[in-house]
């Protein structure tokens, strides 16, 4: 299979922050999310891959070639950057055909594409409207369309759904899902919303501080985090456990002691509902580790608790994680 984009021991470096040096590769009809906390680096990394950023050093080769001096223009890129960068003047159909109109295609073509993305994207009905005259959501989708329509070799998405309300969210994520897949669409995705970027992709890559903590498969990178800031960016429970660290997600801890596994000491320090479920804070005795448990919605026991209270806890599943290092967490980026 095609390698679309390799990065080569990729750099980048500003007074009080360094990114890299990152290397990967993106296969054709691949979709990578990178993913990590905010100031980790990731739209800087995207903006080096479109071209707006000079790298330090290092080397973006796109379909083979390397890419160091080629102009945005002609790196063959779409792009849905968090300003969008829609053009006022133009409706929702200029905006989408734009692309197309540069590329030469044929105005049946062009018609052709724009009914398609526009029916698969829910603006049919906004085709004549200018971006002020749509909501911040609507520019959103008006935003991947375009960036769509001239069938780019890579794709560049930057919080895509950064825009769209919580209740177009779902259906806005599966409709760009099934158009990515059904075009066989190679894309770099950038987020920090774990939810979002393990929905859409094949490949995650964890960025923290300016370095690539974790990269593999995505089912890989979320089930088996390799060090403790990975994990506790994922949502697990990390704790000290003798000499080892080890980490759990919230739903691998039980009340109930029948069940096999290590049990935990500990003070209940917060408890509320969620849509979920039933949520517990506890501080381990020992490690002061604070834990979090999904806690069933019909057992019985949530309605006796209190803070203060000593409780006995049990972990059905952990896996062991490398321990953070002093001075690991992020620094300033973008």
């Amino acid at each position: 299979m095609t390698d679309v984009l390799e990065l080569k021991e990729l750099t980048f470096r500003i007074p009080g922050f360094t990114l890299g040096p990152i290397s990967f590769t993106l296969e054709q009809g691949k979709i990578l999310s990178i993913v990590g906390p905010n100031g980790s680096g990731k739209t800087t990394l995207l903006r080096i891959v479109a071209g707006l950023e000079p790298a330090t050093s290092g080397d973006v080769r796109l379909r083979g070639s390397s890419a160091r001096n080629v102009p945005v223009e002609r790196r063959g890129l779409g792009f849905v950057f968090q300003d969008l960068a829609l053009f006022p003047h133009m409706t929702v159909e200029e905006n989408i055909d734009y692309g197309l109109w540069v590329q030469k295609w044929s105005d049946r073509e062009r018609a052709e594409r724009v009914a398609s993305l526009a029916r698969d994207f829910g603006l049919a009905h906004l085709l004549r409207k200018r971006p002020g005259e749509l909501s911040g959501g609507e520019r959103q989708r008006v935003a991947v369309a375009r960036a769509l329509a001239p069938r780019p070799s890579l794709l560049l998405l930057d919080e895509p759904l950064s825009s769209v309300d919580p209740e177009n969210r779902r259906n806005f994520l599966a409709d760009l899902k099934l158009r990515l897949t059904e075009d066989h669409v190679t894309v770099l995705h950038v987020t920090h919303d774990i939810d979002e970027g393990s929905f859409l992709s094949d490949e995650m890559a964890v960025l923290w501080a300016g370095q690539m903590a974790q990269f593999g498969p995505t089912p890989d990178v979320l089930r088996h985090p390799r060090s403790e800031r990975v994990a506790r960016f994922l949502g697990f429970n990390v704790w000290k456990d003798g000499e080892s660290t080890l980490a759990a997600f919230p739903s691998s801890f039980t009340l109930d002691l029948s069940i096999p596994g290590p049990t935990y000491l500990g003070i209940v320090r917060m408890f509320g509902r969620s849509l979920q479920g039933n949520l517990i804070d506890v501080q381990l005795d020992g490690s002061g580790a604070l834990i979090r448990i999904d806690l069933d919605p019909r057992d019985p026991i949530f309605e006796t608790l209190k803070v203060g209270n000593a409780i006995t806890v049990r972990c059905k599943e952990s896996i062991p994680v490398a321990p953070d290092m002093e001075g690991s967490s992020p620094t300033p980026g973008a």
